[in-house]
């Protein structure tokens, strides 16, 4: 056998094992955005499901006095009137239609603001004894932040 052609054979033997294992920049680029995109994904589905199923406590505020029309609010407005002395006595809420932000305590004093100490809020409900608006206040009940205090200031009941 000629040492060219010798040569040649063994290139084209090893050229054809590299056809496979090729560098295929575009793809692997693809193929790693596509699996960048979907762990974060996944893990924004996680997340959230924790949150919703109680996994995560919702109630950690992080020092940030809630929003009074925040899905916590409402679900605390709605214990706090069933569990009173008029819910012991049978006054149930069974819909909470508008919340408002009328008053803050806080740096800024505005409403909505993140920052604030306390909140001063009203709630439009719909109650076993019909339609009712429930004022109510919302404080920190801790020095640390993490439990809110909602008090019924007034209600049209």
């Amino acid at each position: 056998m000629d040492f060219g052609a010798l040569v040649l054979t063994i290139k084209e033997k090893v050229s054809k094992r590299l056809e496979g294992h090729s560098l295929d920049l575009t793809g692997a680029l693809k193929r790693g955005l596509t699996r960048g995109v979907l762990i974060v994904g996944v893990v924004l589905l996680l997340f959230t499901i924790s949150v919703y199923t109680g996994i995560m406590p919702r109630g950690s505020f992080h020092g940030r006095m809630p929003q009074c029309d925040s899905s916590f609010i409402r679900e605390l407005l709605i214990k706090a009137v069933n569990q009173s002395p008029a819910g012991q006595n049978g006054l149930k809420v069974l819909k909470v239609n508008e919340i408002g932000d009328f008053a803050v305590v806080g740096p800024l004093g505005t409403s909505g603001d993140p920052e604030a100490e306390a909140r001063n809020c009203s709630a439009f409900t719909l109650t076993n004894a019909g339609k009712a608006i429930f004022f109510f206040e919302l404080t920190w009940s801790s020095p640390k932040k993490d439990e809110v205090w909602l008090e019924i200031t007034k209600s049209s009941l």
